[in-house]
């Protein structure tokens, strides 16, 4: 369809109000504070992209910056559907708990834990600034599964709802990959 089309792309088209520009979604995974709008002149971040327009005071940009007549808010209940899609599969027993509580010494050799259960947690407190601080997590938690089965048969497991989560990612948000990496 056109609308899913309109989102396909490495670039949306926003508006609020009578204020239009290019949101950069590699910029804006980065996060909110970061400068992922092109103006005509210039970049600016949300907040100052929702300051442009004289009519919206004190605004949201969460909700008042729309992609194609969708508030950016919205993007963050795709991240629910993605959790929900990866705890359906097989794979996801070995994520879902806190590993320091259930594995000895994962805490003295994985840094930073993360599992399925806490991203949860983070997603209903609304903790995410960002669609790209859930996917950090979510690949944090396969980076320190890798890391700490490191040569074992197990790895495999990770690898396999790894692909399946970036497939559903990609899925999910309409993100084609580069020519280069399509085949």
């Amino acid at each position: 369809s056109a609308k899913a089309d309109a989102f396909s792309s490495s670039k949306l088209r926003v508006q609020c109000g009578v204020v239009t520009g290019i949101l950069c979604k590699y910029r804006f995974a980065a996060g909110p504070q970061k400068k992922c709008i092109r103006m005509e002149e210039r970049w600016c971040t949300p907040e100052e992209f929702v300051g442009m327009d004289d009519d919206i005071s004190f605004g949201s940009w969460d909700s008042d910056i729309r992609a194609n007549g969708v508030p950016l808010k919205e993007l963050i209940k795709k991240c629910q559907f993605l959790l929900l899609k990866i705890w359906c599969q097989d794979e996801s027993v070995l994520f879902a708990e806190d590993p320091t509580v259930q594995i000895l010494n994962y805490g003295r050799c994985i840094k930073k834990p993360m599992w399925l259960k806490r991203i949860k947690e983070k997603l209903q407190q609304k903790q995410y600034e960002t669609v790209g601080g859930f996917k950090k997590d979510i690949g944090l938690i396969f980076k320190n599964f890798q890391e700490f089965n490191k040569g074992k048969e197990i790895v495999e497991e990770g690898r396999k709802l790894q692909e399946k989560f970036e497939k559903s990612f990609q899925e999910v948000f309409l993100i084609k990959p580069p020519e280069s990496a399509a085949q």
